[in-house]
Order: structure tokens, then C-alpha cells, then sequence
């Protein structure tokens, strides 16, 4: 009864105030357990945040060591050559061969010898003879002057001297007339004849006097008539000289003038001479050599001579005159060496055969020989070391696999703007250094010490 009883309470419901408290500990208990995933979550949130950012800073590391490491190769490769060995310096090689010290400049050819050809009488232009490039020779014909008042003056002066010779004709006859008068009467017996005589006789002085001042007439109208001859011939322009027409603004039917010195003009020229001949057997060039380069610069020089206007056409040409005063260079960008403004000298460069095709004015590129050597012993004119007192060295490399340096002294004889040539413990296939002033300003082995420093840590690496 006692176990039925027992049973019985076990399988009692609840009463309603248990079941009440038993939902409040079951909120409590969820809302407890609600609040620890909630900072769980949060803790779990923070953690990942801090992660990524682990994350990040390690990335922005790496990259950092990267860019460091790669800058590191670029640079060391500059310096590392293939072969593993080390050079951080830059070298050349000596050469034998020929060398040439030159200054360029540019100018214009011009006729050694050129003549102005200037009428002397006014006039009309008649005919035209010749053209501009012709080939004459002195005496040609080169143009007529159409003027009617020296026909006129010619054809009085022809009258004039025709009356002369015929008054002169005339007294003359009157003097033998009155000789041979004489004559007679004298052959005459008597007084008659000795009469007649001495009347012709008192009549000769005269006479002759007449014959003489109709001589006089004669030289002066024969003067008056050669002149004015001579002024008509002026009419027929010639050749002074031999050579080449550079110019001939002569027009037929233009007008010109003789000037009070000797030149003219005609119609419609702009002041250009009527006609200039030139000879064009030798021409000149005109340059200025900057004060740099004119004591280097003599006469008898050669020089080669380019023109723009005729390409692949180099002539021969020879320094004939050099100014003793300076002039002012003009800007140029011709590249010459001496067109790039300053104090310069005038040189005149003779070409002794130009070509037929050159024409005056034409621009001329000239480079001047200043030192010619054959078989010479160069180096770069970087590789100099300039120690002072007229001495200076080359740095030689002593060992091709380590790259070390010496300083080995030369004597420069000659130098241009790229190359010396030199004497001295030093051949032809010799490795110097470029830059050597640079690596001899500590020591003498400052560059031997370098290389064996870089060797040194290419063997430890």
C-alpha cells in the first residue's frame, strides 16, 4: 500500500506555482546562455579583425623586403659582370692608328679675283652679247650703248677735220705757187723778171704763215676727232679681264648713266652693276676660327671643304690669310666650333681647283688640320690623370679576373676633343681606366684597392 502510494505522489502533476518558477529558471538559464555566444562572437569578431591586420602588416613586410632586395640585384648587376668577376669601374682600350686635330667653321665661297664691268657714257642698252655664266675673255664683246649725240659729235668732228685738211691743202698750194712764181721770174732777163720776183717773194711770209696756222687747225681738229672717236667706241662694252659672267643686268632698251667714278646704272637693275666677271680658276672661303682654336691655326694648313648645296662634293683647300684683328662670331648652328658666338679671327682659305658646279656665295662647311699623326698611340682623353707640372698618368689594369688598377705615368704630345696621344709604359691593347682622376685623388692604388675590395666580397659571398 505504501509502494501504490509512492507511485502515486511520483506521478503527480505539478502544481501551478512549481511550474511557474521552473519557466523563470529556464528564461534566466537561455538568457544567460544568450549573452556568453554574444561575447563569444564578439571575442571570436576582434580576434579576426586582429588577424587581418597581422595579416597585412606582414604582407606590406614581405613587400618592403622585396622592393629592398630587388633594388639590391638591379644595382648589384650594374656592377657584377656575367662571368661572376667585379668592375665597378668603366674602361677603354688603347688604340694605335692615325690622329687628327681639326676646327670646324662655316662661311660662303666667293671668286678670289671679281671685276666690275661699268660703262662710261650715258646711253640706251643696245645689244646684249653674253649671259650670265658665260666664259669670255678680255676684249669680248659683252653689250652696246645706243647714242645718237656722240654719232652726232663723231660726224662734226670728221667735218670739222676734213675742212682743216683741206684749208691746210689750200695755203699749201699757195705757198708753191707763189715759190714757183719765184722761180720763173728769176729765169727772166731784166728788171721785169727781178721785179716780178721780188713781188712773189714779199708774198711768201704770209703764205707760210697760213700753211702753218692750217697745221695747227689740222692737229686740233684731228685730236677733237680722235677723242670723239674714242668716246664713240665707249659705246662698244668689252671684257676687261678673262673669266665668267657672274652677273649681267644689262636690258636691252634700258637707260643708263656713267657716274663721276666710273660705275653705272641702268633702268630697272636696283643698283646692281650692269655686269661682274669673276676668275673662277681659284675661289676663297672666309670663315672665323674662335680665340680657342686661332693659335692652333697657321698658314699652308690643309683643310677639306663641304658644301650643303652640292652633297658628297669635298674639295682640297689650303689656309692662305689670317686676321691680326678680331671680329665678333655670330651664333651658328652648323655645329662648327667656332660659330657659337664670342671673339674670333678671320682665316681665308683658298681652293686652288673648284668645281664647275660651285657658284659664288654658296655655303662651305671647312674643317682645318691643325696636327696630323700617323701611327699614333691613343687613349681617351677621360682616361688622363692630370698630376701637375706638365705630368700625367693613366690608370692601367693590372688583373683582368680581379680588375686592379696601377697609375702609369705618360707624356701627352698631342690631344684633340676626345682622344690624347701618348708615350709611355703603355700598348696597344692596354685596359686603362676612364674617370682615372677620379680613383687616383686618395692614393695612387685607390682603384686597385677598390677592386680588391668588391673581389674580396664577391669571394665571401
Amino acid at each position: 500500500m505504501q509502494k501504490d502510494q509512492q507511485q502515486t505522489a511520483i506521478i503527480q502533476p505539478l502544481d501551478a506555482t512549481d511550474t511557474v518558477e521552473s519557466s523563470v529558471d529556464a528564461l534566466a538559464q537561455g538568457e544567460a546562455e544568450n549573452a556568453e555566444v554574444a561575447e563569444f562572437n564578439r571575442l571570436m569578431r576582434e580576434r579576426e579583425t586582429r588577424k587581418k591586420k597581422r595579416v597585412v602588416h606582414r604582407i606590406i613586410a614581405v613587400a618592403v623586403v622585396a622592393v629592398l632586395i630587388i633594388g639590391f640585384m638591379v644595382v648589384h648587376a650594374t656592377i657584377t659582370p656575367s662571368d661572376g668577376g667585379v668592375s665597378p669601374v668603366s674602361t677603354a682600350t688603347v688604340e694605335r692608328g692615325h690622329f687628327v686635330d681639326q676646327v670646324s667653321s662655316t662661311g660662303s665661297i666667293e671668286p678670289i679675283n671679281s671685276t666690275v664691268v661699268a660703262p662710261q657714257i650715258d646711253g640706251t642698252i643696245g645689244e646684249v652679247k653674253v649671259q650670265e655664266g658665260a666664259t669670255v675673255n678680255a676684249g669680248d664683246v659683252l653689250f652696246t650703248i645706243n647714242n645718237d649725240k656722240l654719232d652726232s659729235d663723231v660726224n662734226q668732228a670728221d667735218l670739222a677735220l676734213r675742212a682743216a685738211n683741206s684749208n691746210l691743202n689750200a695755203v699749201q698750194q699757195q705757198v708753191n705757187q707763189i715759190n714757183a712764181t719765184i722761180g720763173q721770174a728769176r729765169n727772166q732777163d731784166g728788171e721785169e723778171g727781178q721785179a716780178a720776183a721780188d713781188d712773189a717773194a714779199g708774198q711768201l711770209p704770209a703764205a707760210q704763215s697760213g700753211v702753218e696756222s692750217a697745221q695747227v687747225a689740222v692737229q686740233q681738229a684731228q685730236a677733237t676727232y680722235d677723242e670723239t672717236v674714242a668716246q664713240a667706241n665707249k659705246r662698244t662694252v668689252t671684257a676687261p679681264v678673262s673669266g665668267t659672267v657672274l652677273t649681267m643686268n644689262a636690258v636691252p632698251g634700258a637707260a643708263i648713266g656713267a657716274s663721276s667714278d666710273g660705275s653705272s646704272t641702268s633702268a630697272g637693275a636696283d643698283g646692281k652693276p650692269l655686269c661682274q666677271i669673276a676668275d673662277l680658276s681659284q675661289m676663297k672661303v672666309n670663315v672665323n676660327i674662335n680665340e680657342l682654336d686661332i693659335t692652333k691655326v697657321a698658314k699652308d694648313q690643309s683643310a677639306k671643304v663641304t658644301f650643303s648645296a652640292v652633297p658628297g662634293l669635298t674639295l682640297d683647300a689650303k689656309v692662305d690669310t689670317i686676321a691680326s684683328t678680331t671680329s665678333q662670331l655670330a651664333d651658328s648652328s652648323a655645329g662648327g666650333q667656332s660659330g657659337n658666338g664670342g671673339v674670333g679671327y678671320a682665316v681665308r682659305l683658298i681652293i686652288p681647283a673648284p668645281d664647275p658646279k660651285l657658284k659664288p656665295g654658296m655655303t662651305a662647311s671647312v674643317k682645318i688640320t691643325m696636327q696630323s699623326i700617323d701611327n699614333a698611340l691613343m687613349v681617351p682623353l677621360a682616361a688622363i690623370v692630370d698630376e701637375g707640372k706638365e705630368s700625367s698618368a693613366v690608370m692601367l689594369e693590372t688583373n683582368a679576373e680581379t680588375h686592379e688598377f696601377k697609375r702609369v705615368r705618360v707624356t701627352v704630345k698631342a690631344k684633340n676633343n676626345t682622344k690624347a696621344v701618348v708615350e709611355g709604359n703603355v700598348s696597344k691593347g692596354d685596359v686603362i681606366m676612364l674617370d682615372g682622376a677620379s680613383a687616383a685623388d686618395n692614393t695612387g692604388d685607390a682603384a686597385s684597392s677598390t677592386s680588391q675590395t668588391a673581389a674580396s666580397d664577391e669571394r665571401a659571398r
